[in-house]
């Protein structure tokens, strides 16, 4: 589906090969981890519409804060993610926002891409963005560009706009994650009102960065394991 290359970077991690660019990418921000994914579409017919981040586990999560909680919880999570599907109380959890609504996106001619490695490299650039129809002459034809991040995040989030922009098979894509409310370090989530253990929740079963079809074909997928996941995991196999 996608040629890529990620990094990551985990605040609470050292990162003994790059330390310099760790250390200044978090350096005065409030954030604690970085997700940069970089690479062209194999497939052709593709918009942004088809594709979300976020992940689906294959077994309930146990242990959930019920009533009042769970319903600021979930007011949180849509404040901050607008459109994100969050049903993390059904037998198969989601938490899947749409792809759009990333913090940053880049869009380029193979060759102008930025090198992800750089800590300050990664700036919003949508204006190769276009149309999914083609034109007689083949052409896609050119959408109105936004005029920043924020506009297309809100935009995006509403499947009608954003299946009006097409993926290209001929251009490169840099899609930009963050967050200061996950400590992986930790696996803590830190809500404002409320922290909680993930481990306690998740059933042995790790927190992933994915970005996935409605029908489950993946872009790419990585897990990120915690010791306390270990004896959960144990006891359930």
């Amino acid at each position: 589906l996608f040629r890529r290359k990620i990094l990551i970077r985990l605040k609470s991690i050292p990162c003994a090969l790059d330390e310099a660019n760790h250390k200044a990418y978090f350096e005065g921000r409030k954030r604690n981890y970085q997700i940069v994914v970089q690479g062209q579409f194999k497939e052709q017919g593709l918009t942004f519409s088809d594709l979300y981040s976020g992940d689906v586990y294959e077994r309930p999560f146990k242990g959930l804060p019920s009533g009042f909680i769970m319903r600021l919880v979930d007011k949180f999570m849509q404040r901050i993610n607008p459109g994100m599907c969050f049903q993390i109380s059904e037998d198969r959890p989601k938490v899947l926002v749409p792809l759009g609504t990333v913090q940053e996106i880049s869009v380029d001619m193979p060759g102008d891409e930025m090198d992800i490695t750089v800590w300050d490299s990664m700036k919003e650039n949508t204006n190769l963005l276009v149309g999914k129809d083609t034109t007689i002459s083949g052409d896609h034809p050119p959408l109105e560009n936004f005029k920043s991040a924020a506009e297309r995040r809100k935009k995006m989030s509403k499947p009608k706009v954003s299946s009006k922009y097409a993926l290209e098979t001929d251009k490169v894509y840099t899609f930009h994650y963050f967050d200061h409310t996950v400590d992986f370090g930790s696996y803590e989530q830190d809500l404002g009102f409320y922290k909680f253990d993930l481990s306690a929740f998740l059933d042995g079963q790790p927190l992933c960065m994915n970005a996935l079809t409605l029908d489950e074909r993946f872009m790419y997928r990585f897990e990120i394991w915690h010791e306390k996941l270990l004896e959960d995991e144990q006891e359930v196999s």
